[in-house]
C-alpha cells in the first residue's frame, strides 16, 4: 500500500488488465509462467512502475475419479495363515 495512492494499476505480461483500490487483486491467468507489476495512481497522475515479478500459473486440479466397486472371488480353501497377504495386480 502506498501512502497517497487512491487506486493501483496491475500490469500482467506487458498490459494493464485492470485497476484496483486496495493493494489486494485477484486475476484469473492461464495456465504457465507470467510477469506482472504495479503502479500508484492519485488526482496527482501515476506513479512509477513496480518491479517486475513472476508468478506461475497452474491448471485447476482435476476432477475427482469415478470409484468403480472392486469385487473378486476367492476359493474357499484358500489359507494365508496368520498374517497372511494377499496382493492385487489392478489395471
Amino acid at each position: 500500500a502506498e501512502a497517497c495512492a487512491t487506486a493501483y494499476d496491475v500490469e500482467v505480461n506487458g498490459q494493464i488488465v485492470g485497476s484496483a483500490t486496495s493493494s489486494s487483486f485477484n486475476y484469473a491467468a492461464t495456465p504457465g509462467l507470467h510477469q506482472w507489476r504495479v503502479r500508484s495512481r492519485n488526482s496527482a497522475g501515476v506513479g512509477p512502475w513496480s518491479v517486475v515479478q513472476n508468478f506461475n500459473s497452474v491448471e485447476p486440479p482435476p476432477a475427482p475419479c469415478s470409484v468403480s466397486q472392486l469385487t473378486t472371488t476367492f476359493q474357499s480353501n484358500a489359507t494365508l495363515g496368520n498374517g497372511g497377504i494377499f496382493y492385487f495386480d489392478l489395471e
